[in-house]
């Protein structure tokens, strides 16, 4: 079993770049079977309202909505 992390996102459409930085490194994380917890916390509880992830990008990472459904299907518990 591997050790579990917690991870902080702190962002979201106040900066793109570092709310996709922390979701690609979630997403990596979770590729190499690592158990993962994440927390939204300032700006980055926007993330977990319906609907305010369509159509962000911020390349050259992969659309936000794509990396979150990634970690939806994983069943990564994500708190608020």
């Amino acid at each position: 079993m591997s050790q579990p992390f917690l991870l902080a996102i702190t962002h979201s459409t106040d900066d793109l770049v570092r709310a996709s930085s922390a979701l690609a490194l979630a997403n990596a994380m979770l590729a190499q079977g690592s158990e993962l917890t994440i927390f939204l916390l300032n700006e980055g509880v926007l993330l977990g309202q319906k609907g305010a992830i369509e159509g962000l990008h911020a390349p050259p990472f992969p659309p936000i909505k794509e990396m979150v459904n990634k970690l939806t299907e994983a069943q990564v518990k994500v708190y608020l």
